[in-house]
């Protein structure tokens, strides 16, 4: 990511889901409708009035977010594709995950002082947050995000975390663990604490990939660390988290209602 995914010509469509038109992933790909509900367990926790009372699905979930890709129809349109979504707390993703996504992408794509940086994401474990969804779709029990980039002042590799969990919310306790997702969701976390909640190799492969991407038709970008540099940088020097400390609730506040 830099200033170039900070471009805006494009508005996002609603529910343009589609499956991704690959012969190998026939018969492999979530769909993405009906498979979202809410099972009866996990309405009467969210008790179907956190954002709507005629909600009765959990979000579809961007792991590479569409706001970034504003910048064409095509490169929007694919962000939209079914494997690029999962199950996703209502208020979590329209509040908290989204201070996260609009933070990264402020930080990284600044017009001032643009900075070139990878951003990754990922969910945590294979086991489900409240079980599984009506139709037996595995909920993941959080979502990660690590960005990358070189530090503007020192040129020194930065890599740090954030991670939103994705239990319900419990309408009984609405307040408090809105409160409690917020701050939790906007504390920045060092490498390591994401390699405890998935796996190493994923994260790396996720570093890997992505500095493929992003160096596609981009060339070299000046001051752009090596994947292998990220993932390799499993601390967070205390001022560096200080410093996104004081940056992330900043956020500009979206059109949900995120109070507790």
């Amino acid at each position: 990511m830099n200033s170039e995914n900070s471009l805006r010509s494009v508005e996002r469509n609603g529910d343009d889901f589609l499956e991704y038109p690959c012969s190998t992933l026939d018969g492999r790909q979530q769909e993405c409708s009906a498979t979202f509900r809410l099972s009866v367990a996990q309405k009467e926790k969210m008790n179907r009035g956190i954002i709507d009372p005629t909600y009765n699905s959990y979000d579809r979930g961007h792991m590479t977010p569409a706001s970034p890709f504003r910048f064409s129809e095509e490169a929007l349109a694919q962000t939209f594709y079914c494997p690029n979504i999962a199950p996703q707390d209502p208020w979590t993703n329209r509040c908290a995950w989204y201070a996260v996504e609009e933070r990264t992408e402020a930080y990284l794509g600044s017009k001032v002082s643009p900075i070139s940086g990878y951003v990754v994401t990922g969910t945590c474990s294979a086991d489900s947050a409240d079980g599984d969804t009506y139709y037996g779709l595995k909920v993941p029990k959080c979502f990660w995000k690590a960005l990358c980039y070189a530090d503007p002042e020192t040129g020194a590799t930065v890599t740090v975390a954030f991670v939103g969990d994705n239990s319900v919310i419990d309408a009984n306790n609405l307040n408090a663990e809105r409160r409690e997702r917020m701050e939790s969701t906007l504390v920045p976390r060092d490498l390591t604490h994401i390699f405890g909640l998935t796996t190493a190799t994923q994260v790396r492969k996720a570093f890997i990939e992505g500095e493929k991407v992003l160096l596609e038709g981009r060339g070299n970008l000046q001051g752009l660390p090596t994947a292998r540099s990220c993932y390799g940088k499993l601390t967070l020097d205390n001022a560096v988290k200080e410093q996104w400390t004081a940056f992330m609730p900043k956020f500009r506040r979206p059109m949900w209602d995120c109070s507790y």
